[in-house]
């Protein structure tokens, strides 16, 4: 399916405030061409059809250093191994290069939140642009760095956040939800943009609903109707490696990636259903 420009959002802001949100049309590497008004907000694994890339490789730079006191790895070399895990087995690829100018992906490290262009809609960024941004401190642990690379790299591939995918199984409690987020800073302007909309499913394919996706916003049960916390994952699911595989394709498949997903999120859901849940203190700040 073929949608005009203002159906698409071109970037994906997972840390910011109500005045980050506003601004995400006007940053400074935003193209003239996304600034347009648009009809649908795509926020949300579920793939955005006129974002996945067309070419078999994707090449990716850093624009900063990635100064950490924590990890013993090499920070820039862990980001580049997460980004590998998604194209795993699959006919794309990332490739990091030395030069930025001429990559399609530029990383930042700036302060601010993180957040990345969506897919192809990197081409959109100002010539020498971060189309990625981390905001990785000097204190971030691997789990942190795996999360926010982990996700990031699902945006830059066209995925957009599991909540907001047409099959996600449950409604919001509206004002609950509101709530929620606003005791944590974020306005109401993110929350409605962020958790409560829903992509219509011509617009985007999406696999079956995994609340193990490392594309999934952490949402407590208390704001929706399902019997379980969902927390943010720091790890690719199963139905993350497979459905990339069924969006971009799968070197040598052996069987049908689609129907395999959907086994796989059957289990998922099986498993939550069953398993009972220790009480404990949660965290649920955005990551």
């Amino acid at each position: 399916m073929t949608t005009n420009n203002n159906d698409v959002l071109d970037i994906c802001m997972d840390t910011e405030d109500d005045e980050g949100y506003v601004q995400i049309l006007s940053l400074p590497d935003t193209a003239a061409a996304s600034t347009a008004p648009m009809t649908r907000d795509v926020m949300c694994l579920c793939a955005d059809k006129d974002r996945l890339w067309g070419q078999p490789e994707v090449t990716v730079a850093f624009l900063d250093e990635f100064p950490n006191d924590i990890v013993e790895e090499d920070v820039k070399q862990m980001i580049e191994a997460i980004a590998h895990e998604w194209t795993d087995g699959t006919r794309i690829r990332f490739r990091f290069i030395a030069d930025p100018a001429v990559a399609d992906i530029r990383i930042s490290n700036k302060p601010g939140g993180s957040y990345s262009r969506v897919g192809n809609a990197a081409r959109l960024a100002r010539a020498g642009a971060e189309t990625m941004n981390l905001d990785l401190p000097r204190d971030a642990s691997a789990r942190k760095i795996q999360r926010k690379a982990g996700h990031e790299f699902g945006h830059a591939l066209g995925f957009i956040h599991e909540q907001s995918s047409a099959a996600y199984p449950f409604r919001f409690d509206e004002q609950k939800t509101l709530a929620h987020y606003a005791a944590m800073g974020y306005a109401e302007g993110w929350v409605r943009n962020n958790i409560l909309k829903r992509i219509k499913a011509q617009y985007a394919d999406a696999s079956p609903y995994d609340c193990l996706s490392i594309m999934h916003y952490p949402i407590p049960k208390e704001i929706h109707d399902g019997a379980e916390d969902v927390h943010a994952r720091a790890q690719l699911s199963v139905v993350d490696k497979l459905w990339v595989k069924a969006v971009y394709g799968e070197v040598s498949p052996v069987a049908s990636v689609t129907d395999e997903a959907n086994r796989a999120a059957r289990r998922v859901r099986l498993m939550i259903k069953q398993r009972s849940a220790p009480q404990r203190k949660q965290h649920w700040e955005i990551d």
